[in-house]
């Protein structure tokens, strides 16, 4: 099912629109269809979500004990790209001058700068056993998917929303390219249950150029939540945070205007960054409405028979950046069926909606874009794409490659007409490399460029 809702997000599906009849007969300003939202939820609750239903059996089950991540003995360097750390930890992080617990799951086999998943958990469970029957454990060991998991307080139950934001932001923080005990690729699926959702739904909207995809599972706010969901979306990019911070001192457009940080970046909101977002369970129409305005979603829903009723961006009224220039799509999806938190079939369907995207640049909002995500196993399996390990004579340290044709390539090049084939070195002070294969050998021409 993943794969066809891939296929979904890029081909249009000439879906009925706002303009071309259907719920309205005439254009709307964008975003204004949020208001209009909370009408198709009551279209929704007739429709059934296919994983919802049942699932699971009474076999015991065992669940792995988190142990402490200090404590645990890092392998060597010499691995190569991978996780040097393996297993289920504990940690901590502090958030408003208190220490709070996290934990992380990763799975042997991790890469470095892997994919994770970040959850807040629901009220009253213990995690581990929450995890392991929600099936997040073996998500992660088949998909090599690292998990940070955040849980409520002392008490079990999540506290005010702005402490758990501060606690939520700690956790995430933790989630760096080179971190003290893992690695991570700094670009995040998240997943919020119950009262959990709502401080990480108010760091999703606070944090858009770091996310991927979201979802939640019964999230249910107030006015005043609201409020701040919507401050958080009026805020206004900033300046890029890039080593080679951009100055625009002195130069002008091409009409001899000066050009300002604030022509160039703080001109787009948070609001507008697209972040894909499926709703299970009973949600406010507040959240609907305002994540079908951040992903400029159609007035007019397809129905689904995993996610429900998915609300797709219309590409033809948006503005996004993220996805401006691509086939690409963002969406809402939301289905209102109540469901067994922990029932892995729909801990499935989560992973499977989170996983239909990727995307990349954190830094700044023009170079921020949402993609599909590309499924590795049937890459290699259609011979698109190589993964190696290998480990050059002479040498103690493992490298691993990569090498992916994408169809593009494979139409307009060839053994006659080769395809330049560039390298992005790890060393900064390394200049970039270039190769290109010989039409009738397999010897490869690099060509490096000078650095500047």
């Amino acid at each position: 099912m993943a794969e066809k809702l891939t296929g979904q997000v890029g081909a249009g599906h000439g879906l009925p629109s706002a303009e071309k009849g259907g719920l309205l007969a005439t254009k709307m300003a964008r975003r204004d269809f949020g208001k209009l939202l909370g009408a198709h939820t009551v279209v929704l609750s007739t429709l059934s979500l296919a994983a919802c239903g049942g699932g699971g059996d009474d076999t015991a089950k065992v669940y792995p004990a988190a142990t402490p991540i200090a404590d645990a003995t890092a392998q060597p360097a010499t691995i190569g790209s991978y996780q040097r750390k393996n297993g289920y930890f504990t940690w901590s992080v502090t958030a408003s001058g208190v220490d709070r617990g996290i934990e992380v799951y990763i799975p042997k086999g991790a890469r470095q700068r892997e994919y994770w998943i970040s959850i807040t958990l629901p009220e009253d469970v213990q995690s581990n056993q929450f995890l392991g029957d929600a099936g997040w454990f073996d998500i992660a060991d088949e998909s090599l998917a690292c998990l940070l998991i955040m849980k409520p307080g002392s008490t079990g139950k999540w506290g005010d929303v702005k402490t758990e934001q501060a606690y939520v932001t700690a956790a995430m923080a933790t989630l760096v390219s080179s971190g003290t005990h893992y690695s991570a690729m700094t670009y995040h699926y998240v997943v919020g249950y119950g009262a959990g959702a709502a401080p990480l739904q108010l760091y999703a909207a606070s944090n858009p150029l770091s996310m991927i995809s979201q979802v939640y599972l019964e999230a249910n706010v107030d006015d005043a939540y609201t409020a701040m969901l919507t401050a958080a979306g009026n805020t206004q990019v900033g300046a890029t945070v890039q080593p080679n911070h951009m100055d625009f001192t002195g130069y002008t457009d091409i009409n001899g205007n000066p050009v300002t940080d604030k022509r160039t970046f703080a001109a787009q909101f948070y609001r507008d960054v697209p972040i894909p977002t499926w709703f299970v369970g009973t949600t406010s129409p507040s959240l609907l409405s305002y994540w079908s305005g951040v992903n400029d979603s159609d007035v007019v829903p397809v129905t689904d028979a995993n996610f429900g009723q998915i609300f797709w961006q219309n590409k033809t009224t948006s503005n996004a950046l993220a996805t401006a220039g691509s086939e690409v799509k963002a969406q809402v999806a939301s289905n209102p069926n109540r469901i067994r938190l922990n029932n892995p079939a729909v801990t499935r369907n989560i992973y499977s909606f989170l996983t239909q995207y990727s995307g990349y640049d954190n830094n700044t909002v023009y170079g921020h874009f949402i993609t599909r995500r590309l499924d590795y196993k049937q890459a290699i399996a259609a011979k698109s794409m190589v993964y190696k390990d290998h480990m050059w004579s002479g040498s103690t340290t493992q490298q691993t490659y990569i090498v992916y044709v994408p169809d593009s390539v494979k139409k307009n090049y060839s053994l006659t007409k080769p395809a330049p084939w560039c390298l992005q070195p790890t060393v900064r002070a390394r200049p970039p490399s270039c190769s290109w294969r010989l039409p009738t050998s397999r010897k490869w021409l690099t060509n490096t460029a000078s650095s500047r």
